[in-house]
């Protein structure tokens, strides 16, 4: 258990730890309300940020099937994270497109089966939506993206 005082460092992110959790395990968060400060009803729970610092505990273990994890950060400035799950080893083709539907980026690469990472560098695209495509030779997953800069 953690207790932070905001009143420190105010504006600062506030490191509380790194914790391991496995499919399955129930994560809380919770903010008591200790009443006004001298200013008046402040809450000063800005945000929260859950960092995934590491892939490779999971990396082993074979999905049943074809998974797109939320691509993260999604809005984005500059480089975004494709995370994904495959049963088995695969060619996988990554694509990005305009509203227009002009293709902007494409990779290729091949993976085993497991939990796998891509990274999207856009750093010198305008900011905007795009729409990205997952393929292998069997599924395709697609979604969108926004590069905010």
């Amino acid at each position: 258990e953690h207790t932070v005082n905001q009143n420190e460092g105010s504006g600062d992110w506030r490191y509380l730890g790194e914790y391991q959790l496995k499919e399955g395990d129930n994560f809380s968060l919770i903010i008591n309300y200790s009443g006004p400060s001298q200013s008046g009803m402040v809450l000063r729970a800005d945000a929260i940020r859950l960092t995934r610092l590491d892939d490779t505990s999971i990396s082993e273990e074979k999905a049943s099937q074809f998974i797109l994890h939320p691509v993260y950060p999604n809005p984005f400035n500059a480089t975004t994270t494709f995370h994904f799950s495959l049963p088995s080893s695969q060619d996988l083709t990554l694509s990005v497109y305009n509203l227009n539907g002009q293709l902007l980026h494409k990779q290729n690469g091949f993976f085993t089966g497991g939990t796998h990472s891509w990274q999207l560098d856009f750093s010198g695209k305008s900011s905007g939506v795009y729409f990205y495509m997952l393929a292998s030779s069997q599924e395709v997953r697609t979604g969108k993206l926004m590069l905010v800069k």
